[in-house]
């Protein structure tokens, strides 16, 4: 407005300035207040930092004197220092200043350019944020040679970035009325001795939150709500100076009781405990407590043990629908040893404690013998119970602070409240302690862990949990080899204070403040990397810790921090789009892909690139959804590879680092991750992933990549999921595909895929299933079911048996050979050592055979027993080796995977059960059952029918007849098997299933072939 000499009277509180001359600004402040106005100009919309001109009433306050003063808030904290300590006024010309009626009021310049180090800079082209703040208190006065001492007890007004040229005309509601100099009257207003522990004090308890930052000092959560049906927590405190007493209003939804603590340090011990507890008996019945806790430890006792109400004045207590309200006033002297001394000048942490269960009531002559059973909540400031504080417990992390008052770390980048996926901060609180708050979208657990490097063992953990009760908690925790494990089952919590939890539109969030010094873990006051994790699902009781891994790679920061660290990072999210560049391919980074050429549509694609020196950035492609890796080896063989996977688990991508022992995977260590940085995974039913990889490492299971080595690539559909803490526990579903040349991590070529030697592999199988599932039991199955009889000459079923098993001889000799010319090196896997010794039984079987005593000598009963348990063991050796064989190695190389598995499965059973149907036709045979006593001197038409497997000369190891060498001339009678007919078509039943079923199977693997980009 236009300038103004002297001052004049006015109703209102206006704050004005003025440009005097070319380099001058003139400030005109007026305030209804006893104590101080001022004004602060700051870069940031906030107190700290800002430079605080205005006028406070002298001490002597019979002098009426006002004293100018130009003073600096510090960037943290709330101390506020002069600007020169020698003459607070420096830098400011007081024009004029009075008190009257309540109005303070004061008129100063100052120069444009800042001529002392904590001034700001003014001028019609420098913005500023104004803030207005007033002390209305008359406890806020002060000497001339004294800063502003006493924090302001209204809300500061913050108008927007203005200059000192600017001709605004603006307003904002400021209270105008002053603190209350005497109680409400419905309250109680004498301050005598406090009752007898039985109340008498009205049950309505009527707590207003109108006033809350204007006469009143509140706590609410969740903050800003105007009822108290409406909050979960609510504290009011209302001081009267005059009588130096304060009034206290607690409502909590609880049934057992709920408490306010005051302490200098942010902690339960040495606490002194005011608050309203459930008496014991049924009712509603309320009683008050004065109570102190235990200074080095948790237990609390009565401040005076003879009158557990002493030191407080019961105004109201009631108990309703599951919330239990209070109010009591206190004097600031105190009136034991164990209380608080109170007043402007006692600055207190403000603790609210509660046990919500109803088995918590205690009787009116007991303390608060039941622990609190949710995390208490401590204020961050210390506050006076003057103070006229509106603070409250939120589920949302305010960002606006990131990277001037404290270190964030959150993805996606841009995002605040609840577009946030993830969310970090920390700010401290002290000298001796930091404020934590975490929110996630999860319905599970987020953690950080401080730790002294990447690796997740031994890392320092503090998580927030969904509980199987709904709730969210908060744990203190350590990470061991497998999972992390709460610090102290009995006490969850223990090290952390202030805590503040909630659950709310799908997210967790929790606030809380922990020690620096390590007497609960690690001392942060060392430098430490920061982990960041969560789980989507994984709820979990109070007691337990984080019984689900996490479903995303940890992401952990680049450096090392301090607690007092300010910074703003933007974590990966594990989930953003990532595409592979391939244009760069063959100029800055080296190229695999299928098909060769493919710049889309491909079925996988895997690309190195150095952009650090020591360092290879790797990336991977999948059109699967299981999971696909990249393995490095100086030869062309899975066995003895190092790889890297990214693997797909309920659409979340984890990256392991991994090697290959034989053709089984494990995880290199602990951390399934070892070795592996800057991790950026994506899944959209495809898999995306990039990692940063030492080029040299010298581990018992590393790769040099500075020195040559293959690549080869596999990668497994949907079944291959599996959760980030697990290795690949499903094989690849696919043939692995193999470059055709070495290469090392700083080349830059588009290299090839080498040609696949699968086709000898697939021979082998082919061969050996002919064999083993269409012959070689066809061939079992001959002398069981039809050597019965004994004859001078080979018989029809010697020949076939003898034929077939010849077959089996030369085809399994050919089988074995042909995986040596896929590979002369390979592992001896279970499959290989069985097919090794199956080989060998095989071989030696005709040659027992050559050395077989004639029927009828003392040694062919043994040979017989011999031969045939030989033959059996391997034709059972067979069908294991058979199993392996496909489901550890075969699989792999084959497309209709689960197809052929069933075949050969249905193949095997089958075979089983004729050879054991056989068994049994034989067993009932030799017991006698079905057989006939046939007179040879009398041939029938049933004994002379021939079958073309059974000869017509009647002797056997098994009849009365021995044979002689001649013709059993003279024999009357001999036993003759039954059925003879029904045996046959059985065996031929049998051998037709065999040999379609081993037909097919070849067929359909050799039949089969890969497209050029991989698929069937």
């Amino acid at each position: 407005g236009a300038p103004t000499s002297p001052p004049h009277p006015v109703t209102t509180s206006p704050t004005r300035a003025e440009v005097s001359s070319s380099d001058t600004v003139t400030f005109e402040l007026a305030a209804k207040a006893d104590g101080w106005v001022a004004l602060g100009v700051n870069s940031e919309s906030k107190m700290q930092g800002s430079q605080a001109m205005g006028c406070q009433r002298a001490a002597d306050t019979a002098s009426a004197a006002i004293n100018v003063k130009n003073t600096a808030n510090a960037a943290s904290g709330r101390a506020n220092q002069p600007v020169n300590r020698d003459d607070l006024q420096a830098g400011l010309t007081l024009l004029s200043s009075s008190y009257a009626d309540g109005l303070l009021r004061c008129r100063f310049s100052r120069k444009f350019a800042a001529s002392l180090p904590l001034e700001k800079s003014l001028g019609p082209s420098v913005k500023h944020f104004y803030l207005i703040a007033v002390n209305t208190m008359g406890s806020g006065v002060a000497p001339a040679t004294s800063p502003f001492l006493f924090k302001h007890n209204l809300t500061p007004v913050k108008l927007p970035l203005l200059s000192v040229s600017d001709k605004m005309d603006i307003g904002a509601a400021l209270p105008t009325t002053q603190p209350p100099t005497s109680p409400p009257t419905t309250h109680a207003t004498s301050p005598t001795p406090p009752p007898s522990p039985t109340p008498s004090a009205s049950p309505v308890v009527d707590i207003d939150l109108a006033p809350c930052g204007v006469t009143l000092g509140c706590y609410r959560s969740p903050p800003g709500c105007q009822k108290v049906a409406d909050c979960d927590a609510v504290m009011t405190q209302e001081a009267n100076v005059e009588d130096e007493t304060v009034i206290f209003s607690l409502s909590y939804k609880s049934d057992g009781w709920v408490a306010l603590g005051l302490n200098s340090e942010p902690q339960m011990a040495g606490t002194q405990a005011m608050g309203c507890q459930r008496a014991s008996s049924p009712g509603s019945h309320v009683n008050v407590k004065n109570t102190a806790n235990d200074p080095n430890q948790y237990g609390n006792g009565p401040v005076d043990s003879d009158n557990l109400q002493t030191g407080l004045t019961l105004l109201a207590a009631a108990y309703q629908d599951g919330r239990i309200s209070c109010q009591f006033r206190r004097s600031f002297n105190t009136s034991h040893s164990k209380e608080k001394a109170l007043g402007p000048d006692q600055l207190y942490h403000y603790i609210i404690a509660m046990n919500t269960k109803a088995n918590s009531a205690a009787p009116a002559t007991s303390p608060l013998i039941y622990k609190h059973d949710v995390p208490p909540t401590i204020l961050d400031d210390a506050y006076s119970v003057t103070d006229l504080m509106n603070v409250g417990s939120g589920s949302v992390v305010d960002l606006e602070d990131c990277g001037t008052v404290k270190g964030c770390a959150f993805y996606p980048a841009g995002c605040s409240g609840f577009s946030c996926d993830y969310v970090y901060a920390q700010q401290t609180l002290g000298n001796h302690h930091v404020v934590i708050e975490m929110m996630a979208r999860s319905e599970g657990w987020m953690a950080v862990a401080f730790a002294l490097s990447h690796d997740m063992i031994g890392g320092d953990v503090v998580a927030c949990q969904l509980s199987d009760d709904s709730g969210v908690y908060a744990k203190k925790l350590h990470n061991s080899a497998n999972n992390s494990m709460l610090d102290d089952p009995s006490d969850p919590t223990r090290g952390l204070y202030n805590i503040t939890t909630a659950s709310e539109n799908g997210f967790i969030y929790c606030r809380l403040t922990r020690s620096l010094d390590g007497h609960h873990g690690m001392n942060l006051r060392n430098p430490y990397y920061l982990q960041f994790g969560m789980s989507e699902s994984g709820v979990a009781p109070y007691d337990t810790g984080l019984i689900r891994p996490h479903d995303h790679n940890p992401v952990v920061t680049d450096r090392m921090y301090n607690y007092s660290d300010v910074f703003n990072l933007v974590i990966n999210n594990t989930n953003t789009e990532l595409k592979i560049d391939l244009s760069t391919c063959g100029t800055s980074k080296g190229c695999f892909r299928l098909p060769a050429t493919c710049m889309s549509d491909c079925t996988f694609i895997f690309t190195q690139e150095v952009v650090e020196e020591g360092f290879v950035d790797l990336e991977l492609f999948t059109a699967n959804a299981g999971w696909v890796a990249v393995g490095f080896n100086r030869v062309q063989r899975m066995t003895g590879t190092d790889v890297v996977a990214c693997q797909n688990y309920h659409s979340n991508v984890t990256a392991k680092s991994l090697h290959n022992q034989g053709y089984t995977n494990q995880r290199k260590a602990a951390d399934i991750a070892v070795n592996l940085t800057k991790v950026q995974t994506y899944f959209n039913g495809h898999i995306t992933c990039k990692v940063r990889r030492p080029i040299v490492l010298t581990g018992q299971y590393d790769m040099d990549l500075s020195q040559p080595y293959y690549v080869i690539v596999a990668m497994a559909d949907n079944s291959g999921q599996a959760s980030w803490n697990m290795s690949l526990t499903h094989k690849h579903s696919r043939i692995p595909v193999v470059s055709n040349r070495k290469m090392v991590a700083s080349d830059t070529i588009n290299f090839g895929a080498a040609a696949s030697r699968t086709g000898f592999l697939k021979a082998h199988g082919s061969v050996m299933v002919f064999t083993w599932i269409g012959l070689s039991a066809v061939g079992i199955v001959l002398p069981i079911n039809f050597k019965t009889r004994t004859f001078r000459d080979l018989t029809t079923w010697f020949k076939l048996h003898r034929g077939i098993m010849v077959s089996v001889w030369v085809l399994t000799i050919v089988g074995v050979g042909l995986p040596l010319l896929y590979s002369t090196s390979m592992e001896l896997t279970t499959h290989i050592k069985l097919g090794i010794t199956t080989a060998s039984l095989c071989f030696v079987q005709p040659f027992i055979a050559l050395i077989r005593p004639h029927p009828g000598e003392p040694r062919r009963r043994a040979w017989n027993l011999v031969h045939g348990v030989i033959g059996i063991s391997t034709q059972t050796m067979a069908f294991v080796t058979m199993w392996f064989g496909y489901n550890k190695q075969f699989a792999s190389i084959v497309c209709t995977t689960k197809v052929v598995s069933d075949i050969l499965l249905a193949g095997i059973g089958i075979n089983v059960f004729f050879i054991l149907l056989a068994f049994v036709m034989r067993m009932l045979d030799e017991a006698g059952c079905c057989r006939e006593t046939i007179d040879l001197t009398e041939p029938s038409s049933a004994t002379n029918e021939k079958s073309p497997l059974m000869d017509e000369n009647p002797t056997s190891d098994s009849t009365t007849v021995p044979h002689t060498g001649k013709s059993n001339v003279g024999v009357t009678e001999f036993r003759v098997g039954e059925h003879r007919a029904g045996k046959l078509s059985l065996f031929l039943i049998h051998a037709c299933l065999a040999i379609a079923i081993a037909v097919f199977l070849v067929a359909m693997v050799t039949s089969e072939h890969e497209d050029a980009s991989g698929s069937c």
